[in-house]
Parts: C-alpha cells; sequence; structure tokens
C-alpha cells in the first residue's frame, strides 16, 4: 500500500486545506452535477436527506490513488499493492473525485461527496481477489466499483476508434471474477461494473451466454459511455442488452491529470477537464447509486444491487434511439422519491 509517506492525519489536513497556488472552484464545470437531461441533478439529491452519500461505503477497484490529493477525503480502506506509475494514480485519482471529491471552495465535488471511500488495489493480487477484498470492506449495502477492462474473444464489431482497446469488455466475462461478483451481491454488495470500451455488442455470439441475464446474472450495473451533449453512445463504448445504464464517457472534470490545473504544482493539486471512457461513465453511476442508498438508509431501507440497478433503468434520461443500447442517464430527481416511498 503506497501512502507517499504521509500518515492519516496529514492527509486529513490536506483534504481540508486548499494547497497554494489558489485553486479555482470548478463545480459549475462539472455538468454531469445538474439537472437532466444533461446530468444526473446530484444537486437536488444534495437538498434530501441521506443523498449526499451518508453512511455509504464506496470502494473503488482498480490499480492507483493520489490519496494526498488536496480534495481527497480521508479513505476508510486502502487495500493491496498500488501500481507505483503516474497513469493509474491519475486515473484512480480521477474516478473518486467524482465520487467523494470533498465539498468546499475549490477544485470538485463529488456526487456522494459523504460517502466513505477507500480502494483495493489489483496490484499484486486477481481482479477476483480483490473484488473479494473490497466486497467484504464495502459490506452490507456498500458499493464496490470494478474500474477494470480486458481484451476478450473478438466479436466481429468493427473498432473505427480507441482501437487499441478493441475487444476489451467487462471483467465479469471470467468466471473466477463472475464468481466474485455473484458472491458479493448476494451477500448485499451492490457492484458497479464498467462494460468496457471495446467497441463490442455484448449480446454477439463470441460470448456465448457470459452477458445474457436471463441465464447468467451476477447482480452488477453495467454502466456504458455517451457523450456529454447527446446521450449518444460513445464510438468505443461496449453496448447490448446487459448495458443497464450510461454516464458521461468525455469531458469530464475531477481530479488528477493536471490538464486544467496543478501541472507545475504537482500532483496534489493535479484536475483535469477531459477524464473520459466508461471510466468517467461508471463513478457518476457509483454517485447516483451511493446518493440513492444514502437516502435509502436515512428512511429505514436498504438497496441490494438489483434493486438499485432496476431503481436506475427505470427511472433516468432514455439514450436516443440508436441500435446500441447503453441505457438511460440516471436522474435523482426521479429516484430519490422513489426511494423515499419504497416504491422500487
Amino acid at each position: 500500500m503506497v501512502n507517499f509517506g504521509m500518515d492519516a492525519a496529514v492527509r486529513s489536513l490536506l483534504a481540508a486545506a486548499d494547497l497554494p497556488p489558489v485553486t479555482p472552484l470548478y463545480e459549475s464545470n462539472q455538468g454531469y452535477l445538474n439537472a437532466a437531461p444533461e446530468g444526473i441533478d446530484a444537486k437536488y439529491a444534495w437538498t434530501v436527506r441521506g443523498g449526499q452519500g451518508q453512511n455509504v461505503k464506496v470502494v473503488d477497484i482498480e490499480g492507483g490513488w493520489r490519496t494526498t490529493h488536496e480534495d481527497m477525503p480521508d479513505l476508510f480502506h486502502m487495500g493491496g499493492t498500488q501500481y507505483t506509475d503516474r497513469s493509474w494514480r491519475d486515473h484512480g485519482t480521477a474516478v473518486l473525485g467524482e465520487i467523494v471529491g470533498a465539498r468546499n471552495a475549490y477544485g470538485v465535488t463529488g456526487i456522494a461527496h459523504q460517502a466513505k471511500a477507500g480502494y483495493e488495489s489489483i496490484g499484486a493480487q486477481s481482479t477476483a481477489s480483490a473484488i473479494t477484498k473490497a466486497a467484504t470492506a464495502a459490506g452490507l449495502g456498500g458499493i464496490v466499483l470494478i474500474e477494470l477492462h480486458a481484451r476478450g474473444p473478438s466479436d466481429g464489431t468493427a473498432c473505427s476508434c480507441n482501437t487499441s482497446q478493441c475487444d476489451y469488455i467487462a471483467m465479469e466475462y471470467w468466471q473466477a471474477n463472475y464468481d466474485a461478483i455473484k458472491t458479493a451481491t448476494a451477500n448485499g454488495v451492490i457492484v458497479v461494473e464498467a462494460a468496457g470500451n471495446g467497441s463490442a455488442d455484448l449480446d454477439a455470439p463470441a460470448y456465448g451466454s457470459a452477458f445474457n441475464r436471463n441465464t447468467r446474472d451476477s447482480g452488477a450495473i453495467f454502466v456504458g459511455g455517451s457523450t456529454a451533449t447527446t446521450r449518444l453512445p460513445m464510438c468505443w463504448t461496449n453496448f447490448g442488452s446487459r448495458v443497464d445504464v450510461h454516464g458521461w464517457g468525455e469531458r469530464v472534470y475531477s481530479m488528477g491529470y493536471g490538464n486544467v490545473f496543478g501541472a507545475s504544482h504537482g500532483e496534489d493539486q493535479f484536475y483535469t477537464s477531459s477524464f473520459s471512457g466508461t471510466s468517467s461513465a461508471s463513478p457518476i453511476v457509483v454517485g447516483a447509486a451511493a446518493s440513492a442508498q444514502g437516502v435509502a438508509l436515512a428512511n429505514g431501507r436498504r438497496l441490494t444491487s438489483t434493486q438499485m440497478r432496476s431503481l436506475l433503468r427505470a427511472n433516468g434520461t432514455p439514450q436516443p434511439a440508436n441500435t446500441r443500447q447503453i441505457g438511460p442517464l440516471p436522474d435523482l430527481a426521479k429516484v430519490l422519491p422513489k426511494v423515499i416511498a419504497g416504491d422500487y
């Protein structure tokens, strides 16, 4: 586990204070926070009891994070061995920024910024092992995010863009991962899984019944990626009947990378305006799920993974007509009244 030489008390101080020089506030640039049809209406959710993700634990599975970033909250779980290269750190930092970026006068604001966040790194363990450990850490009613994909069989779909990740698919295609996810959801953990950036039709015969929910349902919520403005599927997103919902797959403001601020000030002040992929889409859905679970808990309820999946699928902004199904963009203004009423 990498903590960059700083203990938890120092990390807490960094998360609570804007490092010099003064960092701009980017919340107005986070269009995914806005009301539908542009975003998921996180700003409405913040006015609802529990809607900021209170009492919900979220664990991100991937390879690295900048835990000392000025906008990063203290993390409740730091498992596994991180990869040391910056690309992994930028990626994980951007993911957590969308979900739990601290709400303050600078940087970005996470969709469910009162949720408790943690990570489980794959640097020295299998994905299945990481899923199992993350699920244990998240606990009953918690959320595990699988921010990974890998190359699978070719489905015959041409890759017109992002060719380096052609045929990359969701991790549950491999049986050990599926079994770990199925166990997690059966034990009351919500699992959100990036559908992948491989331009693949997950209904294609090449995958057998691996993504046929009628015969092989892990209980996870699959996320595709759309454009930031039209909600059309991005050219590289995986698609099909197994893809439940979508999030922005481009132009996402978050922590990390340093292309919009911090390039000359160090990683603790890195911010980006261009996080993308099902990598950027999936944390938007996790934020929506954490908000909904926070409201459920505040009302004496707890949603399962399949209940959350049905709720988000049925209460969102539909994607435009397209042969590639990526599902709706969740709309918390529709979701949360259903949660409060117990109508799911």
